[in-house]
């Protein structure tokens, strides 16, 4: 989407969201794409309630099996489109023999061991250094069992006044 459509959709769909009682965000750069999100948006994320959910790595490299591997391995498109995002993505990768197993199983096509790799040598790291960009604590939440883990993090989120702080968002 260009700037100017991507920004038309936001405001759709946060004007959707307006007399909710909470929103919740996922901790996206500044940057998603070409595209920018705006400033006011980020600055309301970065003082609002900072929740991180703790997710063990077998249910993660589960859920991107069934998300992104499953649906589209078989189509003639995949791999190639995996290799130019593996190309971008090793250059910021500091260990050689990380790369090595990952480039092996990019060849071997052992999927949930690339995916592992990737989100504990590269993903995690780089969530890990986005969390110094918030001001206050993180809450964190076990999230074993998704089910579980939404009733806890509505119960945290019902136990808040949020009604103060939606009134200065208006």
């Amino acid at each position: 989407h260009s700037q100017k459509n991507f920004d038309s959709l936001l405001f759709t769909e946060l004007e959707k969201l307006k007399n909710s009682s909470y929103v919740i965000m996922e901790a996206e750069s500044k940057r998603i794409g070409r595209v920018v999100q705006p400033q006011p948006l980020l600055d309301l994320k970065e003082a609002g309630h900072h929740l991180y959910l703790e997710v063990p790595i077998e249910t993660r490299v589960d859920h991107i099996m069934n998300e992104y591997v499953y649906p589209f391995s078989s189509l003639p498109w995949f791999k190639e489109k995996v290799q130019t995002a593996l190309e971008k993505l090793e250059k910021r990768m500091k260990d050689s023999e990380r790369k090595m197993e990952l480039k092996q199983s990019f060849l071997e096509e052992n999927w949930p061991f690339f995916i592992k790799i990737l989100l504990e040598d590269y993903y995690d790291p780089r969530y890990n250094h986005k969390k110094l960009e918030y001001n206050g604590d993180f809450i964190t939440f076990e999230a074993d069992h998704i089910d579980k883990a939404t009733q806890d993090i509505e119960n945290y989120l019902i136990g808040l006044n949020l009604s103060t702080i939606k009134a200065v968002m208006k």
